[in-house]
């Protein structure tokens, strides 16, 4: 007879519940491990579908800072989030996951992750290219 060997996990602990949108995203740094320094930890996201990411139709989806961030300017302008369904970057069930926010959970997710890369598509260029050539004008 085999033996089942049960392994156990460390239920979720979420800190910094960051709102991106009025009535959407939200992102949560991983609170489990208290032994890791907080810029190690993990930031999921949560969607409107529960109050934290454990709590999401989606599961835990942790933002992957090793892939960029794509901006598009098109019928509609917004950014999409690279995430994962595992930690480890190199390893689960792939990188090819994202979460699509508007431009303003964008600017936010940018100021306070300034180092995350970012691609432009071919619309959000050539916005950012009519932007510099005309003086702003405000409203």
């Amino acid at each position: 007879m085999g033996t089942t060997t049960k392994v156990m996990s460390l239920p979720w602990k979420w800190e910094h519940g960051l709102k991106l949108e009025p009535r959407g995203h939200r992102i949560f740094r991983d609170a489990r491990d208290d032994f890791k320094a907080p810029e190690l930890r993990g930031w999921a996201i949560a969607d409107n579908s529960g109050n934290r990411p454990d709590t999401t139709d989606d599961g835990v989806l942790w933002l992957d800072m090793t892939r960029p961030i794509v901006v598009s300017v098109g019928e509609y302008a917004g950014a999409r989030l690279p995430v994962r369904k595992e930690r480890d970057p190199g390893g689960g069930d792939g990188g090819g996951y994202h979460v699509s926010v508007g431009l303003k959970a964008f600017l936010t997710i940018r100021t306070h992750f300034r180092s995350w890369p970012v691609e432009l598509t071919e619309g959000a260029q050539t916005l950012l290219t009519a932007l510099a050539l005309e003086p702003a004008v405000k409203l």
